[in-house]
């Protein structure tokens, strides 16, 4: 908003470009992004391999069990 000096206003730093957000941005896009990709990639990927490693492992170890009983 301008006054009738024609002097804006405004906040400094408020706008779409100012540091505030730019930084705002790159902690954004170069931590948060990759962290939240990775976090789904562990839970797609790595536990998938893990829960079967552990189903296996407790089959066998009730088969081991029935055989000795």
């Amino acid at each position: 908003m301008a006054d009738r000096n024609g002097s804006d206003k405004r906040r400094p730093g408020a706008g779409f470009y100012s540091l505030r957000f730019q930084v705002m941005a790159i902690v954004v896009l170069c931590y948060l992004f990759p962290a939240t990709v990775f976090g789904i990639f562990t839970q797609t990927v790595l536990m998938k391999s893990l829960r079967q490693k552990t189903e296996a492992a407790l089959v066998t170890g009730a088969d081991h069990a029935w055989t000795l009983t």
